[in-house]
Protein backbone atom coordinates (compact mmCIF):
# COMPACT_ATOMS: atom_id res chain seq x y z
CA UNK A 1 0.00 0.00 0.00
CA UNK A 2 1.12 3.31 -0.39
CA UNK A 3 1.51 5.78 2.22
CA UNK A 4 -1.01 7.68 3.37
CA UNK A 5 0.67 11.31 2.78
CA UNK A 6 1.16 9.87 -0.81
CA UNK A 7 -2.72 9.89 -1.46
CA UNK A 8 -3.03 13.66 0.13
CA UNK A 9 -4.32 16.06 -1.67
CA UNK A 10 -4.02 19.73 -0.74
CA UNK A 11 -7.01 22.27 -0.58
CA UNK A 12 -5.80 23.62 -3.68
CA UNK A 13 -7.75 20.30 -5.44
CA UNK A 14 -9.97 21.67 -7.69
CA UNK A 15 -9.58 19.65 -10.41
CA UNK A 16 -9.42 15.46 -10.49
CA UNK A 17 -6.56 16.02 -12.79
CA UNK A 18 -4.40 17.42 -10.16
CA UNK A 19 -1.41 16.20 -8.70
CA UNK A 20 -1.19 14.58 -5.56
CA UNK A 21 1.30 16.54 -3.08
CA UNK A 22 3.91 15.10 -0.46
CA UNK A 23 4.55 12.06 -2.67
CA UNK A 24 6.54 9.61 -0.24
CA UNK A 25 7.77 6.57 -0.46
CA UNK A 26 5.70 3.09 -0.62
CA UNK A 27 5.29 1.73 3.01
CA UNK A 28 3.65 -1.09 4.54
CA UNK A 29 1.19 -0.85 7.53
CA UNK A 30 3.97 -1.90 9.74
CA UNK A 31 6.49 0.49 8.63
CA UNK A 32 3.58 3.57 8.68
CA UNK A 33 2.76 3.00 12.19
CA UNK A 34 6.34 3.25 13.05
CA UNK A 35 6.53 6.39 11.09
CA UNK A 36 3.96 8.05 12.58
CA UNK A 37 5.56 6.81 16.22
CA UNK A 38 9.27 7.94 15.36
CA UNK A 39 6.94 11.74 14.33
CA UNK A 40 5.30 11.17 17.78
CA UNK A 41 7.88 10.79 19.75
CA UNK A 42 10.33 13.87 18.40
CA UNK A 43 7.66 16.08 18.38
CA UNK A 44 6.23 15.07 21.93
CA UNK A 45 9.83 16.98 23.20
CA UNK A 46 7.83 20.34 22.43
CA UNK A 47 5.94 20.00 25.54
CA UNK A 48 6.43 19.60 28.86
CA UNK A 49 5.28 15.92 29.59
CA UNK A 50 7.13 13.37 31.23
CA UNK A 51 6.08 10.76 28.65
CA UNK A 52 5.53 6.51 29.64
CA UNK A 53 3.88 5.76 26.58
CA UNK A 54 2.30 6.51 22.90
CA UNK A 55 -0.09 4.74 20.64
CA UNK A 56 -2.05 5.21 17.55
CA UNK A 57 -6.04 5.26 18.17
CA UNK A 58 -6.85 6.52 14.68
CA UNK A 59 -5.48 7.65 11.32
CA UNK A 60 -7.96 9.55 9.20
CA UNK A 61 -8.34 14.01 9.02
CA UNK A 62 -5.43 13.85 11.21
CA UNK A 63 -2.90 11.17 12.77
CA UNK A 64 -4.28 11.00 16.51
CA UNK A 65 -2.07 9.55 18.99
CA UNK A 66 -2.55 8.52 23.18
CA UNK A 67 0.14 9.87 25.12
CA UNK A 68 0.31 8.36 29.10
CA UNK A 69 2.53 10.56 31.29
CA UNK A 70 4.21 9.23 34.40
CA UNK A 71 1.36 10.99 36.70
CA UNK A 72 -1.73 8.80 35.51
CA UNK A 73 -2.55 11.27 32.88
CA UNK A 74 -3.30 10.65 29.19
CA UNK A 75 -3.25 13.19 26.36
CA UNK A 76 -4.62 13.31 22.71
CA UNK A 77 -1.61 14.16 19.90
CA UNK A 78 -2.97 15.25 16.54
CA UNK A 79 -0.88 15.23 13.26
CA UNK A 80 -2.61 17.82 11.20
CA UNK A 81 -3.76 16.75 7.44
CA UNK A 82 -1.16 19.08 5.53
CA UNK A 83 -2.86 21.93 3.17
CA UNK A 84 -6.02 21.62 5.05
CA UNK A 85 -5.24 24.29 7.45
CA UNK A 86 -2.92 27.16 7.99
CA UNK A 87 -0.87 27.49 11.34
CA UNK A 88 -3.04 30.70 11.65
CA UNK A 89 -6.38 28.81 11.32
CA UNK A 90 -5.04 26.30 13.52
CA UNK A 91 -4.68 29.00 15.82
CA UNK A 92 -8.00 30.13 15.04
CA UNK A 93 -9.49 27.28 15.74
CA UNK A 94 -7.57 26.82 19.49
CA UNK A 95 -8.85 30.79 20.34
CA UNK A 96 -12.50 29.49 19.55
CA UNK A 97 -12.52 26.52 21.71
CA UNK A 98 -11.02 28.30 24.70
CA UNK A 99 -13.88 31.07 24.21
CA UNK A 100 -16.49 28.41 24.48
CA UNK A 101 -14.76 26.60 27.19
CA UNK A 102 -15.22 30.09 29.04
CA UNK A 103 -18.65 30.12 28.31
CA UNK A 104 -19.36 26.54 29.46
CA UNK A 105 -19.39 24.59 26.97
CA UNK A 106 -17.13 21.32 27.44
CA UNK A 107 -14.30 21.32 23.66
CA UNK A 108 -10.74 20.37 24.43
CA UNK A 109 -8.55 22.02 26.57
CA UNK A 110 -5.34 22.77 24.69
CA UNK A 111 -1.64 22.00 26.46
CA UNK A 112 0.66 24.97 25.47
CA UNK A 113 4.10 23.94 24.73
CA UNK A 114 7.34 24.78 26.57
CA UNK A 115 7.51 27.96 24.27
CA UNK A 116 3.66 28.45 25.33
CA UNK A 117 2.91 27.99 21.63
CA UNK A 118 -0.59 25.89 20.44
CA UNK A 119 1.10 23.80 17.70
CA UNK A 120 5.24 22.59 17.28
CA UNK A 121 5.58 21.12 13.70
CA UNK A 122 7.11 17.77 12.60
CA UNK A 123 8.48 15.77 9.59
CA UNK A 124 6.49 12.71 8.85
CA UNK A 125 7.39 10.18 6.11
CA UNK A 126 11.03 9.14 5.15
CA UNK A 127 13.55 12.08 4.55
CA UNK A 128 11.05 14.26 5.95
CA UNK A 129 8.67 14.79 2.77
CA UNK A 130 5.98 15.48 4.40
CA UNK A 131 5.27 17.88 7.34
CA UNK A 132 2.43 18.64 10.03
CA UNK A 133 1.36 20.62 12.65
CA UNK A 134 0.77 18.82 16.41
CA UNK A 135 -1.21 19.89 18.58
CA UNK A 136 -1.80 17.96 22.36
CA UNK A 137 -5.18 17.82 24.27
CA UNK A 138 -6.39 16.52 26.77
CA UNK A 139 -7.68 12.95 26.87
CA UNK A 140 -11.32 12.12 27.76
CA UNK A 141 -12.55 8.71 28.20
CA UNK A 142 -16.06 7.62 27.24
CA UNK A 143 -18.01 6.48 24.72
CA UNK A 144 -19.17 8.57 21.87
CA UNK A 145 -23.03 10.06 21.54
CA UNK A 146 -23.32 7.86 18.79
CA UNK A 147 -22.11 4.98 20.15
CA UNK A 148 -25.09 5.38 23.09
CA UNK A 149 -27.52 5.63 20.13
CA UNK A 150 -26.63 3.07 18.23
CA UNK A 151 -27.12 0.90 21.74
CA UNK A 152 -30.15 2.31 22.43
CA UNK A 153 -31.60 1.75 19.12
CA UNK A 154 -30.29 -2.14 19.79
CA UNK A 155 -32.15 -2.35 22.44
CA UNK A 156 -35.57 -1.53 20.49
CA UNK A 157 -34.28 -3.40 17.59
CA UNK A 158 -30.84 -4.79 16.70
CA UNK A 159 -31.41 -4.56 13.01
CA UNK A 160 -31.73 -0.99 13.03
CA UNK A 161 -28.44 -0.11 14.39
CA UNK A 162 -26.14 -1.61 12.08
CA UNK A 163 -25.19 2.70 11.69
CA UNK A 164 -24.73 4.05 14.96
CA UNK A 165 -24.29 7.84 13.69
CA UNK A 166 -20.39 7.89 13.63
CA UNK A 167 -19.27 9.59 10.82
CA UNK A 168 -15.31 10.28 9.16
CA UNK A 169 -14.14 12.88 9.83
CA UNK A 170 -16.30 15.63 7.58
CA UNK A 171 -19.03 13.62 5.24
CA UNK A 172 -19.70 10.05 5.25
CA UNK A 173 -23.08 8.73 3.65
CA UNK A 174 -25.58 7.40 5.44
CA UNK A 175 -25.93 3.74 5.27
CA UNK A 176 -29.91 3.39 4.84
CA UNK A 177 -30.24 6.14 2.57
CA UNK A 178 -32.97 8.60 2.96
CA UNK A 179 -36.25 6.90 1.73
CA UNK A 180 -37.62 8.81 -0.69
CA UNK A 181 -39.86 9.02 -4.05
CA UNK A 182 -40.83 10.12 -7.57
CA UNK A 183 -43.80 12.56 -7.13
CA UNK A 184 -43.04 14.19 -10.34
CA UNK A 185 -42.91 18.12 -10.43
CA UNK A 186 -43.13 19.98 -13.66
CA UNK A 187 -41.07 22.58 -12.98
CA UNK A 188 -38.33 20.39 -11.40
CA UNK A 189 -34.81 20.00 -13.31
CA UNK A 190 -35.17 16.73 -14.41
CA UNK A 191 -31.75 15.06 -13.47
CA UNK A 192 -29.85 12.14 -12.40
CA UNK A 193 -30.90 9.25 -14.39
CA UNK A 194 -27.87 8.20 -15.15
CA UNK A 195 -26.67 8.27 -11.10
CA UNK A 196 -29.50 6.13 -10.26
CA UNK A 197 -28.75 3.63 -13.10
CA UNK A 198 -24.97 3.36 -12.14
CA UNK A 199 -26.13 2.90 -8.68
CA UNK A 200 -28.59 0.25 -9.63
CA UNK A 201 -30.61 1.65 -7.45
CA UNK A 202 -35.04 2.96 -7.46
CA UNK A 203 -36.33 5.38 -5.56
CA UNK A 204 -38.25 4.08 -2.81
CA UNK A 205 -41.52 5.03 -1.67
CA UNK A 206 -41.31 8.77 -0.63
CA UNK A 207 -41.13 10.13 3.17
CA UNK A 208 -41.31 13.49 4.22
CA UNK A 209 -39.67 15.05 7.03
CA UNK A 210 -42.28 17.20 9.50
CA UNK A 211 -41.12 19.85 11.55
CA UNK A 212 -42.50 17.82 14.32
CA UNK A 213 -43.29 14.44 15.26
CA UNK A 214 -44.80 12.33 17.86
CA UNK A 215 -42.25 10.39 19.63
CA UNK A 216 -42.19 6.74 20.46
CA UNK A 217 -41.32 5.29 23.76
CA UNK A 218 -38.89 2.81 22.72
CA UNK A 219 -36.84 4.99 21.43
CA UNK A 220 -36.83 7.59 24.42
CA UNK A 221 -33.13 6.83 25.10
CA UNK A 222 -31.80 7.67 21.38
CA UNK A 223 -34.34 10.87 21.61
CA UNK A 224 -32.88 11.70 24.69
CA UNK A 225 -29.45 11.97 23.12
CA UNK A 226 -30.91 14.11 20.25
CA UNK A 227 -32.08 16.52 22.28
CA UNK A 228 -28.87 16.49 24.45
CA UNK A 229 -27.13 17.14 21.21
CA UNK A 230 -29.46 19.52 20.35
CA UNK A 231 -28.66 21.19 23.72
CA UNK A 232 -24.88 21.46 22.92
CA UNK A 233 -25.26 22.77 19.42
CA UNK A 234 -27.40 25.70 20.66
CA UNK A 235 -24.62 26.59 23.29
CA UNK A 236 -22.14 26.79 20.77
CA UNK A 237 -24.42 28.95 18.46
CA UNK A 238 -24.81 31.53 21.28
CA UNK A 239 -21.49 31.80 22.12
CA UNK A 240 -20.51 32.45 18.36
CA UNK A 241 -23.30 34.96 18.34
CA UNK A 242 -21.99 36.56 21.00
CA UNK A 243 -18.61 36.69 20.37
CA UNK A 244 -16.06 39.56 19.33
CA UNK A 245 -14.20 37.48 16.47
CA UNK A 246 -10.67 38.72 17.71
CA UNK A 247 -8.01 40.49 15.41
CA UNK A 248 -6.09 37.65 12.95
CA UNK A 249 -9.04 34.88 13.38
CA UNK A 250 -9.36 32.99 9.99
CA UNK A 251 -11.65 29.89 9.35
CA UNK A 252 -13.40 28.78 6.22
CA UNK A 253 -17.25 30.03 5.03
CA UNK A 254 -19.32 27.35 4.24
CA UNK A 255 -21.28 29.89 2.05
CA UNK A 256 -22.86 29.87 -1.09
CA UNK A 257 -19.09 30.03 -2.47
CA UNK A 258 -17.92 27.91 0.03
CA UNK A 259 -20.28 24.99 -1.01
CA UNK A 260 -21.05 25.54 -4.11
CA UNK A 261 -18.63 28.23 -5.95
CA UNK A 262 -15.60 27.84 -8.26
CA UNK A 263 -13.35 26.90 -5.22
CA UNK A 264 -15.77 24.97 -2.45
CA UNK A 265 -13.90 24.24 0.49
CA UNK A 266 -14.46 20.26 0.03
CA UNK A 267 -13.69 20.41 -3.52
CA UNK A 268 -15.42 20.61 -6.89
CA UNK A 269 -17.71 17.59 -6.59
CA UNK A 270 -19.06 17.88 -10.07
CA UNK A 271 -15.62 17.48 -11.07
CA UNK A 272 -15.13 14.30 -8.85
CA UNK A 273 -12.62 11.51 -11.00
CA UNK A 274 -15.47 8.77 -10.17
CA UNK A 275 -18.35 10.65 -12.02
CA UNK A 276 -19.13 9.64 -15.42
CA UNK A 277 -19.61 12.35 -18.24
CA UNK A 278 -23.29 12.43 -17.83
CA UNK A 279 -23.33 12.37 -14.19
CA UNK A 280 -20.91 15.84 -14.16
CA UNK A 281 -23.44 17.56 -15.81
CA UNK A 282 -26.41 16.65 -13.86
CA UNK A 283 -24.41 17.71 -10.84
CA UNK A 284 -23.38 21.17 -12.56
CA UNK A 285 -27.02 21.76 -13.06
CA UNK A 286 -27.80 20.61 -9.04
CA UNK A 287 -24.99 23.10 -8.30
CA UNK A 288 -26.49 25.90 -9.81
CA UNK A 289 -29.56 25.19 -8.22
CA UNK A 290 -28.38 25.14 -5.06
CA UNK A 291 -25.59 28.29 -5.60
CA UNK A 292 -29.05 30.37 -6.02
CA UNK A 293 -31.11 29.13 -3.27
CA UNK A 294 -27.82 29.41 -0.98
CA UNK A 295 -27.61 33.04 -1.92
CA UNK A 296 -31.09 33.77 -1.36
CA UNK A 297 -30.82 33.00 2.72
CA UNK A 298 -28.91 35.73 4.55
CA UNK A 299 -26.69 35.99 6.93
CA UNK A 300 -27.78 36.84 10.22
CA UNK A 301 -26.52 36.49 13.62
CA UNK A 302 -29.68 34.41 14.54
CA UNK A 303 -28.91 32.20 11.33
CA UNK A 304 -25.41 31.95 10.62
CA UNK A 305 -22.06 32.15 11.99
CA UNK A 306 -19.53 30.48 13.69
CA UNK A 307 -20.33 26.29 13.62
CA UNK A 308 -18.48 23.39 14.46
CA UNK A 309 -19.23 21.83 11.56
CA UNK A 310 -19.11 18.29 12.13
CA UNK A 311 -21.39 18.33 15.20
CA UNK A 312 -22.41 14.47 14.39
CA UNK A 313 -23.18 12.56 17.38
CA UNK A 314 -19.78 10.40 16.65
CA UNK A 315 -17.96 13.45 17.99
CA UNK A 316 -19.23 14.19 21.40
CA UNK A 317 -17.95 11.84 23.73
CA UNK A 318 -20.32 11.00 26.58
CA UNK A 319 -18.33 10.42 30.12
CA UNK A 320 -20.71 9.96 32.90
CA UNK A 321 -22.59 13.19 32.85
CA UNK A 322 -20.09 15.03 31.26
CA UNK A 323 -20.51 15.05 27.41
CA UNK A 324 -17.64 16.44 25.64
CA UNK A 325 -17.49 17.99 21.97
CA UNK A 326 -14.39 16.82 20.38
CA UNK A 327 -12.83 17.56 16.23
CA UNK A 328 -13.19 21.08 15.83
CA UNK A 329 -11.42 20.32 12.50
CA UNK A 330 -14.35 22.09 10.06
CA UNK A 331 -15.04 24.59 12.06
CA UNK A 332 -16.01 27.68 10.23
CA UNK A 333 -18.74 30.60 9.16
CA UNK A 334 -21.77 28.84 8.16
CA UNK A 335 -25.55 28.05 8.44
CA UNK A 336 -26.88 26.78 11.79
CA UNK A 337 -29.30 24.63 9.52
CA UNK A 338 -25.99 23.17 8.19
CA UNK A 339 -25.10 21.77 11.44
CA UNK A 340 -28.51 20.54 12.10
CA UNK A 341 -28.27 18.56 8.47
CA UNK A 342 -24.74 17.64 10.10
CA UNK A 343 -26.10 15.92 13.28
CA UNK A 344 -28.64 14.06 11.10
CA UNK A 345 -27.00 12.88 8.32
CA UNK A 346 -25.89 9.59 9.23
CA UNK A 347 -29.22 8.68 10.34
CA UNK A 348 -31.48 9.53 7.27
CA UNK A 349 -33.62 6.65 5.93
CA UNK A 350 -34.14 5.59 9.43
CA UNK A 351 -37.68 4.75 10.41
CA UNK A 352 -37.46 7.42 13.27
CA UNK A 353 -35.61 9.77 11.89
CA UNK A 354 -38.76 12.79 11.97
CA UNK A 355 -38.32 12.02 15.48
CA UNK A 356 -34.54 12.38 15.59
CA UNK A 357 -35.03 16.04 14.23
CA UNK A 358 -37.76 16.50 16.21
CA UNK A 359 -35.50 15.91 19.29
CA UNK A 360 -32.89 18.01 18.05
CA UNK A 361 -34.81 20.68 17.81
CA UNK A 362 -36.68 20.19 20.81
CA UNK A 363 -33.31 20.37 22.44
CA UNK A 364 -32.04 23.10 20.58
CA UNK A 365 -34.90 25.30 21.79
CA UNK A 366 -34.52 24.85 25.45
CA UNK A 367 -31.26 27.03 24.77
CA UNK A 368 -31.76 29.08 21.63
CA UNK A 369 -34.53 29.46 19.52
CA UNK A 370 -35.21 28.73 16.06
CA UNK A 371 -37.53 29.22 13.49
CA UNK A 372 -39.68 26.94 11.56
CA UNK A 373 -38.34 28.63 8.26
CA UNK A 374 -34.75 27.77 9.33
CA UNK A 375 -35.70 24.07 10.55
CA UNK A 376 -37.75 23.62 7.03
CA UNK A 377 -34.02 24.10 5.41
CA UNK A 378 -32.39 21.05 6.81
CA UNK A 379 -33.31 18.80 4.06
CA UNK A 380 -31.31 21.34 1.15
CA UNK A 381 -28.64 21.07 3.41
CA UNK A 382 -28.76 17.41 4.06
CA UNK A 383 -28.15 17.65 0.19
CA UNK A 384 -25.56 20.21 0.23
CA UNK A 385 -23.55 17.63 2.75
CA UNK A 386 -23.96 14.68 0.11
CA UNK A 387 -22.42 16.42 -2.47
CA UNK A 388 -19.54 18.07 0.00
CA UNK A 389 -18.74 14.74 0.61
CA UNK A 390 -18.33 13.62 -3.45
CA UNK A 391 -15.60 16.10 -3.23
CA UNK A 392 -14.23 15.63 0.07
CA UNK A 393 -13.68 11.77 -0.94
CA UNK A 394 -12.26 13.02 -3.99
CA UNK A 395 -9.68 14.85 -2.29
CA UNK A 396 -9.06 12.00 -0.39
CA UNK A 397 -8.57 8.74 -2.61
CA UNK A 398 -7.80 6.34 0.08
CA UNK A 399 -11.51 6.84 1.11
CA UNK A 400 -12.74 5.89 -1.88
CA UNK A 401 -12.10 1.99 -0.79
CA UNK A 402 -15.77 -0.19 -1.50
CA UNK A 403 -17.47 2.35 -3.61
CA UNK A 404 -17.92 5.40 -1.40
CA UNK A 405 -18.47 7.81 -4.58
CA UNK A 406 -21.42 5.26 -5.94
CA UNK A 407 -23.36 4.98 -2.62
CA UNK A 408 -23.05 9.00 -2.22
CA UNK A 409 -24.29 9.39 -5.44
CA UNK A 410 -27.64 6.72 -4.93
CA UNK A 411 -28.36 9.17 -2.03
CA UNK A 412 -28.38 11.89 -3.77
CA UNK A 413 -30.34 10.42 -6.25
CA UNK A 414 -33.08 9.91 -3.17
CA UNK A 415 -32.38 13.41 -1.78
CA UNK A 416 -33.61 15.12 -5.28
CA UNK A 417 -36.53 12.55 -5.73
CA UNK A 418 -37.59 13.56 -1.95
CA UNK A 419 -37.25 17.40 -2.74
CA UNK A 420 -39.27 16.97 -6.08
CA UNK A 421 -41.87 15.57 -4.47
CA UNK A 422 -42.15 18.34 -2.01
CA UNK A 423 -41.95 20.77 -4.46
CA UNK A 424 -39.02 22.23 -2.71
CA UNK A 425 -37.99 25.64 -3.72
CA UNK A 426 -34.48 24.87 -4.03
CA UNK A 427 -35.20 21.98 -6.90
CA UNK A 428 -36.78 23.72 -9.17
CA UNK A 429 -36.08 25.93 -12.57
CA UNK A 430 -37.08 29.58 -11.73
CA UNK A 431 -39.51 30.86 -13.55
CA UNK A 432 -38.83 32.60 -16.57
Amino acid sequence: MQERCATYVSLAWRSPHAPAENTCPIMSPDAELAAHLRAARRVIGAWAVDVVSIERVSVSENIVLRVRDAEGGSHALRLHRPGYHTLRELRSEQWWTAALAGAGVDVPVVAPTRRGEGYAPVALGVGGGEWRYAGLLEWVDGVTLGDAIGAALAAEAPQTAQRSGRELPMPRPAGDPAETGARGNAASVQVFPAIQRAAGTRPPARTAIPAAAATKPAHAAALAHFSSLGEIMAAIHNQASAWPIPPGFARQRLDADGFMGERPFWGRFWESPHLTVKQRRELTALRRLLAVALRKLGKTRQTYGLIHADLHPGNVIVDGERLHVIDFDDAGFGWHAYEFAVALHAHQGRPRFADFLAALVRGYRRVRPVSDAVVAQVPMFLLVRTLASIGWTAARPEHEAGGRTAGLLALVERQVEQARGERAAYITVPAA
